[in-house]
């Protein structure tokens, strides 16, 4: 009924008037969608509907109408919501693949730190007492350098950590891998706070 009802709203009109002799019959007898009438002429169908039927055909198709409305916004809908994923997925990647460059890169400066401390403590074994002096001197420079590196990790920790909530905030699927990692962010500040704490008391 409805596939016939919309080849008859779009059917096209001939323009011959009613018993005009240039018009062909059908080789069907045409039904209206509404009663169990029957015409030979599109004419006189269009007449009977538009006279019986108007309000009828016309709650018809304002309900296809938004009926296809409704089928193309969910199609639209499903589009936004597949471009939003792929958008946090490809974010979630970059994020891991940050991370593990930044953990890299820590690593590095930490595995510096140590092998330039190494080197000052096997220094300060072998000098005098004004050596020893200047050995002080460069100790609180470590420390100071140490303090230094303290609180760039403390700043990246940080933002690692806002991105975090930021990424946790549209993709709920990573929220417990997340929260892992932001629970280990917290207690390596912990530890960096107390081991800055310590220094700070020596």
């Amino acid at each position: 009924m409805l596939q016939s009802a919309w080849n008859y709203i779009f059917a096209p009109r001939t323009q011959s008037s009613p018993g005009s002799a240039s018009k062909k019959p059908t080789r069907t007898l045409l039904e209206c969608d509404f009663c169990d009438k029957t015409y030979a002429w599109w004419e006189d169908l269009d007449m009977h509907i538009n006279s019986k039927h108007s309000e009828e055909k016309a709650d018809r198709t304002q309900r296809e109408i938004y009926e296809f409305m409704e089928e193309a916004a969910r199609k639209q809908r499903m589009k936004e919501a597949a471009a939003k994923e792929e958008s946090v997925k490809e974010a979630v990647v970059k994020e891991e693949h940050d991370q593990h460059t930044t953990q890299n890169r820590v690593q590095q400066n930490i595995d510096a730190t140590v092998r330039e401390t190494e080197k000052l403590e096997a220094m300060k074994m072998g000098m005098s007492k004004e050596m020893d002096e200047q050995m002080e001197k460069f100790d609180r420079l470590v420390k100071k350098a140490e303090r230094d590196h303290i609180r760039r990790e403390m700043e990246s920790l940080q933002r690692e950590k806002d991105q975090i909530d930021f990424l946790m905030r549209f993709h709920a699927n990573a929220a417990t891998a997340l929260q892992s990692r932001l629970g280990k962010i917290n207690e390596e500040r912990r530890r960096l706070e107390e081991r800055k704490r310590s220094m700070d008391q020596v």
